[in-house]
């Protein structure tokens, strides 16, 4: 509440200013304004559903509907759907479903992204995203159906300038013909003008479709921490025409603006040059490291002004402007292609114009903040006039999406509306003088208008927009391992429903006529699908969500998984009765593949007892081993080679083999033998290697250093090659004091120092098995400690002369335990390797396609910016001093919090009455180069040279990095 004062109370001085001087005359092209009125509801972030349903999101839409009904110039924006539907089924009323049906006709109401929600884009998996997007009712096909069987033109034309020079031209922008719309699969399904079914089980564009006969076309991803690549190509297969992102680093933002000259002369001119993570010396000579006069420009410089002191010592490349079509996948190109919008550095929130004040639940805080009367209503249609025009320099058509909304806003939709509408109406009476005309709009509103300028893009490639930067030092990679839990949590619990919908479709496919009762069935899968999907949010699975919103994830996850783990018991009984025998005290494993290719994988088991065989269908031995269980005392763990076909069965029958005949081979499970070798103390200098420990299978050797204890280099069988590799246990020592910068928190990754070891002893054991062979590696904070902090369990599977073997034997399987850490640490596993890797990484978009990753180089001097204040002393320090950022306590001074609404997208400033921040070059250090490294891996990522590639495969997502060369943490 003072931050809001403070700001108001600079408002009212700011609009006082502004009432002393007489409109200017407008001399160059109107500006045509589309006001887009929308809300980030935020499904899940400070406040559990329930509580925000309770307390303002319902409000929305009710005062949204009510509103839009009595206005008809009025329009509004409705983005996630999950408290839609949960509005739509338990609130609305009958006249308040028809006035949405007749709202979504006359386009003054418009679905954008149109998911259950707003998912993450740096942690998800491609399947969840596409699972939350279309809830997973879709078929192939393509359907332009908008209302009531209406179409939108063909916005997917939108004319690109090709990655090179069209034959016949030296360079240059393509003006040519728009390309002809490529037939490309589609994630919705066929139809045009369907009537929605009643008692919809869909989600997402399923609901959608169904209840309304409507498909979102826009997306509307402006709050995710960064965008990926993998977002527009999805969008793009579901028939988007258009992608709208916000989220993007800051100083490649200012770049982008500085760089983008718009059609009323605001822009700088000069050619347009983006600033990639390459060194100079890995890349030749740029073509567009030159002016266009031919003299030689800075390297790593792109545009002048503020925008334009970027990062020393790097190369540049074409830079797109704020709008551009993405072609985001390096194998469907431009096959897969989507206009992109990015929202400017005032993003998507207008603070000024904002009258049902903030939303906090469980108590609102309604008052009204400056209403606009007859007396004001001058002053606040000039200060938007001028942000219009600051804005529209930034663009190349003389049209401005204006977004009109923030956070929790509109649960006083009448408040809203009864303000901005004498706003606009005295706009549009001296459009003239002010040179602006305004009008509320939806995205289609916009996009079409910008369509109908046939102007020509530039394309951007497949680069993301990874890591996301805030601000100086605010490097949004924390949340790339935050609560690495509730993320494993989410990761099996989307498995299993896969697993389970497969499972179900196969059932009622061979056997429709069995006692399945399948209404049942889909409740269960559907209560998993709303689970999964709404803990993709870009406030859920990111772990950045409060203690009490993270409960709520995971009771959802735990309920919906028991509903559908008894949906695969029910579904398997009748194959485990089938095969029991009756004359034993056996047991029977009924494993199922939902892939669609053929798995052989080592199964574990929990058994009762130590002695057992195990046969397959046929009656065949299959091998197997066994050994005490250390997650259940008295049970035994028994690994079984299995080897399932595509979307198959394989029954596996478990018996008690005490006292059994021995004839022929032996059905016994054989019995892993324990060696346990002592713990080795870590050495700063003295002799390594000399004294090796082979372990291996048929396809790989680990060796391991005696006199370490610790990993000393991998044999590859194939090649004939062996690697050096080394994995340990390293700690960043991190900052936690506000009052001394950015904190590493669940958002953000601010490291203090270079990471060092987080261990002093390493105890090695290992359990040898014709099976499966298990090194053991415990990792001790210090001497005297009893309970070891890390451990890597490395496993080396053998499976001689099966199919598919080779993949399993060609691996090694780690489990890593870590904890419990001490505070103000960040706890990594690094594994070093003698590749030549040059600190470049690759890793996974999404579980869809690999990015390259070009490391940023240490020695960089302006890689980060830090304010420096230059008023007053902060209450605590001294005269003089300026060890970061003030204190903002009783001051306009913005927040350091990453989500602090006034910080979303601008520099730290403050009052100037009370002094002012600048921003100085930060030293060189390790702080300023770590966490602008530090990237999303959701499954995968690898480091390479020109011999070998050393893989790591996840199974949920982590933050990844290459701090040195052959180097992957």
């Amino acid at each position: 509440q003072s931050l809001l004062r403070a700001e108001m109370q600079a408002l009212c001085f700011l609009l006082l200013l502004v009432q002393l001087w007489p409109l200017p005359v407008w001399t160059k092209d109107p500006i045509r304004v589309f006001v887009v009125p929308h809300n980030q509801l935020d499904m899940a972030w400070m406040y559990k559903i329930q509580e925000s349903m309770q307390a303002y999101a319902a409000s929305v839409y009710t005062s949204v509907v009510e509103e839009l009904t009595r206005g008809p110039s009025r329009k509004f924006i409705a983005v996630e759907q999950e408290f839609f539907r949960l509005w739509w089924d338990s609130v609305a009323s009958a006249q308040q479903k028809r006035q949405v049906r007749s709202l979504l006709a006359q386009r003054r109401l418009e679905f954008v992204t149109g998911g259950q929600v707003v998912p993450d884009e740096a942690v998800t998996h491609v399947d969840d995203q596409i699972l939350q997007l279309t809830g997973r009712g879709a078929v192939a096909g393509r359907c332009p159906v908008t209302g009531w069987g209406e179409q939108l033109p063909d916005l997917q034309r939108w004319r690109a300038q090709p990655t090179g020079p069209k034959p016949g031209l030296r360079g240059g922008p393509y003006t040519g013909s728009p390309r002809a719309p490529s037939h490309r699969p589609s994630l919705v399904p066929r139809g045009r003008g369907r009537r929605p079914k009643p008692g919809s089980l869909a989600e997402g564009h399923g609901f959608l479709y169904e209840t309304f006969g409507f498909r979102p076309r826009f997306s509307w991803q402006v709050d995710p921490f960064g965008a990926s690549a993998t977002t527009p190509t999805l969008f793009a297969l579901a028939g988007f025409h258009a992608h709208v992102i916000s989220r993007v680093d800051y100083d490649l933002k200012e770049a982008m603006q500085a760089t983008q000259e718009g059609p009323h002369g605001f822009g700088l001119r000069g050619p347009q040059e983006d600033t990639v993570r390459e060194t100079a010396s890995e890349r030749g000579p740029s073509e567009h490291s030159k002016s266009r006069a031919g003299r030689a420009r800075p390297v790593g410089r792109a545009g002048a002004g503020r925008g334009g002191a970027r990062r020393a010592g790097l190369t540049v490349r074409p830079l797109q402007g704020l709008q551009f079509v993405w072609r985001a996948s390096p194998s469907l190109a431009e096959r897969q292609e989507i206009f992109t919008h990015v929202m400017d550095q005032h993003s998507y929130c207008s603070i000024w114009f904002r009258w049902d004040a903030v939303a906090r639940s469980p108590d609102l805080d309604a008052s009204i903040i400056n209403p606009v009367s007859s007396l004001n209503v001058a002053t606040y249609a000039i200060t938007l006039a001028e942000d219009v025009k600051q804005r529209a320099a930034w663009f190349r058509t003389p049209h401005l999406l204006w977004p009109w909304g923030c956070d929790k806003q509109f649960f006083n939709a009448s408040v809203q509306f009864a303000n901005m509408d004498p706003v606009l109406s005295y706009i549009n009476s001296h459009a003239s003088q002010l040179g602006i005309s305004v009008e509320y709009a939806t995205l289609g509103d916009y996009f079409r208008a910008v369509h109908t300028h046939k102007v020509t893009w530039q394309a951007r490639g497949q680069q993301d927009f990874l890591p996301y930067s805030s601000e100086p030092l605010h490097a949004w990679t924390g949340f790339y391992t935050s609560r690495s839990g509730l993320k494993g949590l989410a990761r099996r619990a989307s498995a299993l429903l896969h697993a389970a919908e497969s499972m179900f479709v196969r059932h009622v496919w061979t056997a429709p006529g069995t006692a399945l009762q399948p209404a049942r069935a889909l409740g269960q899968l559907r209560q998993l699908r709303w689970a999964v999907s709404e803990v993709q949010h870009h406030d859920g699975i990111t772990g950045t969500e409060t203690p009490k919103v993270r409960d709520m994830y995971v009771r959802h996850l735990k309920a919906g998984m028991q509903g559908v783990q008894q949906l695969v018991a029910s579904l398997m009984k009748g194959r485990a009765r089938a095969r029991a025998d009756p004359e034993t005290q056996g047991l029977t494993a009924v494993l199922y593949n939902p892939l669609a290719w053929a798995v052989t994988s080592i199964v574990t088991l929990t058994v009762d007892f130590p002695d057992v065989s195990v046969t397959d269908e046929s009656g065949r031995p299959v091998p197997a081993q066994v050994r005490k269980s250390k997650k259940e005392p008295g049970k035994h763990d028994l690994h079984v080679l299995t080897s399932v076909p595509g979307l198959s069965y394989r029954d596996y029958s478990l018996k008690p083999s005490r006292g059994a005949p021995r004839a022929g081979p032996a059905p016994t499970a054989a019995a892993a033998s324990l060696r346990q070798l002592g713990r080795r103390a870590r050495r700063a200098s003295g002799p390594r290697g000399s004294r090796l420990l082979a372990v291996h299978n048929d396809c790989l050797g680990v060796f391991l250093d005696r006199d370490t204890n610790l990993m000393h280099s991998i044999w590859e069988r194939q090649g004939n090659r062996t690697v050096r590799v080394t994995q340990e246990f390293l700690e960043y020592h991190v900052n936690g004091d506000l009052r001394r910068g950015p904190v590493s928190d669940n958002y953000v990754f601010a490291a203090e120092t270079a990471a060092e070891p987080a261990w002093k002893e390493v105890e090695l054991e290992i359990e040898a098995g014709p099976l499966v062979t298990e090194v053991r590696q415990y990792f001790y904070r210090d001497e005297k400690d009893g309970a070891h902090t890390f451990a890597i369990l490395s496993r080396l599977a053998h499976a001689p002369g099966r199919p598919g073997g080779e993949l399993l034997c060609q691996r090694l399987e780690q489990e890593l335990r870590v904890g419990p850490l001490e505070l103000n640490r960040e706890a990594l596993l690094s594994t070093s390797t003698d590749l030549h890797s040059q600190r470049e990484l690759h890793s996974d978009s999404n579980g869809y396609q690999m990015q390259r990753r070009p490391g940023h180089n240490r020695g960089d001097p302006s890689i980060a910016r830090w304010p420096e204040w230059t008023g007053p002393p902060s209450p605590g320090q001294k005269s003089g001093a300026s060890p970061g950022p003030p204190s903002c306590a009783g001051t306009a001074c913005e927040s350091f919090a990453p989500r602090s609404a006034a910080v979303q997208e601008r520099r730290a400033a403050c009052s100037p009455l009370r002094g002012q921040l600048v921003l100085r070059e930060a030293g060189t250090g390790p702080s300023l180069t770590l966490t602008q490294n530090y990237y999303p891996m959701v499954q995968s990522a690898f480091i390479q040279d020109g011999r070998s590639r050393l893989v790591l495969l996840s199974e949920r997502a982590h933050g990844v990095s290459s701090q040195h060369s052959g180097q992957l943490e």
